[in-house]
């Protein structure tokens, strides 16, 4: 009977210790380091780990921008800013939300960029920055979330108005390419340097791939490469772009051979 009783006691406790080793109650910063995302007000222990458990929390829902849908998200390094889309009609809104404290701030709409959706959005490292979409403006802009400010990017040279199409951020420049134009499918692009406010077109020679749009692109860390993507019907081929040629260690220089007596 004893035995039975302390059983019992047993499987209550470990039952409490399960319950308040919940999932949200686990995480981790960047540099691994255990913290606590647990609810406040309820139990939790500190446990190192690197991982999550298979868990989900619902983001705030208080000062929430519009909904929308074909619109961006990029990771700035402690928010998310989502921009422009179509909702209940096409926006040039947004807002940055904070997963640490839960919550979103508005993103200032003067000197925004006119409404559009399926543009594209990319992360410099400092700002935001958003080109093309629907209805196919050639217009841009460059958001700095540390003022809440935006700047026009430049009109000259820039490419054809586009959407659907994608961009990449090498480190320097964005690089859009492909899409849908006013007429027909893309394969063209260009190149924005962020610090020369300028654009400068990719080269369509060589093995540039098909015209396509809603295709894939990812950076290297030295190349472009795009995939996939539709015209008319899906596509399985793709291309390698070489933004800047590979430097070459110049030769050194040899002295020059001196005559035997």
């Amino acid at each position: 009977m004893k035995h039975t009783y302390w059983v019992v006691l047993f499987r209550i406790a470990l039952f409490a210790l399960l319950a308040v080793l919940t999932p949200r109650s686990l995480s981790a910063d960047p540099a691994g380091h255990a913290k606590s995302n647990a609810i406040p007000g309820e139990p939790y222990f500190k446990i190192a780990t690197t991982q999550c458990i298979d868990y989900w929390a619902a983001t705030s829902s208080t000062n929430v921008p519009e909904a929308r849908g074909e619109h961006t998200a990029v990771w700035t390094g402690s928010e998310m800013i989502v921009w422009g889309g179509d909702g209940n009609t096409y926006l040039n809104t947004g807002a940055r939300y904070n997963p640490t404290t839960d919550s979103w701030t508005a993103t200032s709409t003067t000197n925004a960029p006119s409404v559009r959706y399926s543009h594209t959005a990319v992360w410099t490292g400092s700002e935001m920055i958003v080109w093309g979409g629907g209805m196919f403006p050639t217009t841009g802009g460059r958001y700095n979330p540390s003022t809440d400010n935006w700047t026009a990017t430049s009109s000259t040279n820039v490419p054809e108005g586009r959407s659907a199409h994608t961009a990449v951020w090498t480190g320097s420049e964005m690089i859009v390419w492909g899409g849908v134009g006013s007429n027909t499918d893309l394969n063209t692009g260009g190149r924005y340097n962020a610090s020369m406010d300028s654009w400068t077109a990719t080269s369509t020679a060589n093995d540039v791939p098909s015209a396509r749009a809603s295709h894939t692109t990812i950076w290297t860390g030295s190349e472009m490469i795009v995939w996939g993507g539709s015209f008319f019907t899906a596509l399985d081929s793709g291309g390698r772009y070489c933004a800047s040629p590979r430097l070459r260690p110049s030769p050194r220089p040899r002295p020059t051979p001196v005559p035997r007596p």
